[in-house]
């Protein structure tokens, strides 16, 4: 897995979001909480991360850690349980909310049973 340097502090422009103010990152850099199965893990991906490339990121880990369920089908959803389209970026997502964090869940897909 690729390592990046921080991110000089020039990089964030606004209020500190210990303020509880939101800023623009202007390198393209989200931060993300992903929950899935209870537990919580915070990451930082790219803006123009689709929620499929998030998938595909994650997806040998969320199989291990559901047992090897090969067929299953798995979905993206944000805070509030709505799932979100395969071509849905991070930014998209961030801008939208107007918080500094993007909060999702992978959760299994049983829309077809």
């Amino acid at each position: 897995m690729p390592t990046f340097p921080p991110l000089p502090p020039q990089a964030f422009v606004g209020a500190s979001a210990a303020q509880g103010a939101t800023f623009t990152d202007p390198s393209g850099v989200v931060l993300v909480e992903i929950s899935f199965k209870g537990k919580r893990k915070k990451v930082k991906h790219q803006a123009a991360t689709t929620m499929s490339e998030l998938l595909a990121l994650y997806e040998e880990r969320i199989r291990a850690a559901s047992g090897g369920i090969l067929g299953a089908a798995w979905r993206v959803c944000d805070e509030n349980g709505v799932e979100q389209g395969s071509e849905v970026t991070l930014g998209l997502l961030r801008d939208s909310s107007g918080q500094s964090c993007v909060r999702l869940s992978f959760e299994e897909d049983d829309w077809f049973d």
